[in-house]
């Protein structure tokens, strides 16, 4: 009977360990699971700039030279066509949260807002020049701009107004609340403002090539890139978590010299970077990062020409728009990247109980996880119990068994599975 029970009692153990060891492997593969689908956006033109609401339900890309703006409110599985009143070879594009204030920076001509997704457009009061970098709040109040020279404009009224600071800059970015900003500039550093551009303070940042700026929605977090090639500074991207007081380099050994763009989540925690050798004819890379700056993971298919992207609030949602490939002229469109949440998957010990929860970001999926009994359980409960985090069902849930089913890490990992809501039978 001891023998018995010692038994038990170390398989209890055995398995603990190991699903909970496994817990935090399985979170950081869903994690790290990027699958792109081309959306049904017309591959007949060629896409060089693309936002992105905080959902990542809106999103507005432009076509250079017909003056063409596309939009989504279905994560791109229908598109609406407007053409805009100002035709351009380049642009530079932002949009507030929720995708419908739209603020566009024309090669050769002015800054144009929308309020309506693209449908109209205004004017803004600023010179008609190379406008190469462009940021909004979270609101679309608050816009910031640059045209790589020895001025950066912003403007607190939706693009009625604009002020001009002496502050050189090539790459720009606000946070959510258009208070605080940023501006790195190429043979130079990066500069902050409180205040919403009225004044700027020089951060700690090294004097470098900076090509490409983004921050986190609290404007606390930067991420910068440079353009290697002519420094020769292998640290091609450095990250501050203090907003700009320190600078932290993060190296991407086998990325290209010139990092021409970079997206951050609403937390910064997740990273995506657009990254190109300068000499024709290559292809850009896109690299990943889920830690904040540790680890870089390559993503997308490498016969793509990217020529920008953007990131969801939460960081799950990537888009990209593409244009032709140097080589095969083939490859235009926008598509889209969705990655898992993490299920923050938790197994606790209390007394001779095993506490099994988890909570999840989604409020679209029901999360389900089906346990088999043991034999001996069988006679006592013949149907699995499932739990359902949906919100319809409840925020997170966790169930706690009088004694713990013996089932196999496998069977616990399969079992977990994405399904609509009204599959919901709990």
């Amino acid at each position: 009977m001891r023998l018995q029970q010692l038994r038990r009692t170390m398989k209890r153990k055995w398995l603990l360990c190991i699903m909970t060891a496994l817990s935090g492997m399985f979170a950081t593969n869903l994690a790290l699971a990027l699958d792109w689908q081309k959306t049904t956006i017309p591959d007949t033109a060629t896409y060089e700039a693309v936002v992105s609401s905080a959902d990542g339900k809106t999103l507005v890309a432009a076509v250079p030279y017909a003056g063409v703006f596309y939009s989504s409110t279905n994560a791109g599985v229908s598109w609406t066509s407007n053409n805009a009143p100002f035709s351009s070879y380049s642009f530079c594009l932002a949009c507030s949260a929720d995708g419908a204030k739209l603020a566009v920076g024309v090669a050769g001509g002015v800054i144009w807002t929308s309020a309506d997704t693209g449908a109209s457009w205004l004017p803004s009061p600023v010179p008609a020049t190379n406008w190469v970098s462009i940021g909004s709040s979270a609101s679309g109040q608050t816009l910031v701009a640059t045209f790589g020279g020895d001025r950066t404009y912003s403007s607190q009224d939706w693009g009625a107004n604009w002020t001009s600071n002496l502050v050189h800059s090539t790459s720009v970015a606000s946070s959510a609340d258009g208070t605080k900003l940023a501006a790195a500039a190429f043979s130079g550093g990066i500069v902050t403002s409180t205040n919403s551009g009225v004044t700027w303070q020089m951060t700690s940042a090294p004097s470098n090539d900076w090509v490409s700026l983004a921050c986190s929605a609290d404007g606390v977090k930067l991420v910068a890139g440079n353009f290697s090639y002519l420094t020769g500074d292998t640290n091609r991207i450095y990250i501050s978590t203090n907003s700009g007081a320190a600078w932290t380099p993060s190296n991407m050994p086998d990325a290209p010299q010139d990092l021409v763009a970079i997206a951050s989540s609403a937390d910064g925690k997740r990273l995506v970077v657009l990254a190109a050798f300068p000499f024709y004819p290559s292809t850009p890379q896109m690299y990943v990062s889920v830690d904040g700056r540790a680890t870089w993971t390559k993503t997308g298919p490498p016969d793509i020409n990217w020529t920008s992207m953007a990131m969801s609030a939460d960081g799950y949602q990537i888009v990209a728009s593409a244009g032709p490939t140097p080589l095969t002229l083939v490859g235009n469109g926008i598509y889209i990247s969705k990655s898992v949440p993490e299920l923050g998957l938790s197994i606790t010990p209390q007394g001779t109980n095993r506490l099994l929860s988890w909570t999840t970001p989604f409020d679209e999926f029901c999360f389900a996880a089906k346990l088999r009994p043991s034999r001996d359980e069988l006679d006592r409960r013949s149907r699995p119990t499932s739990f359902c985090t949906h919100k319809s069902c409840a925020t997170s849930q966790s169930r706690t068994h009088r004694r713990p089913w013996l089932l196999s890490v496998e069977e616990l990992l399969s079992n977990v599975a994405q399904r609509p809501p009204k599959h919901c039978r709990l």
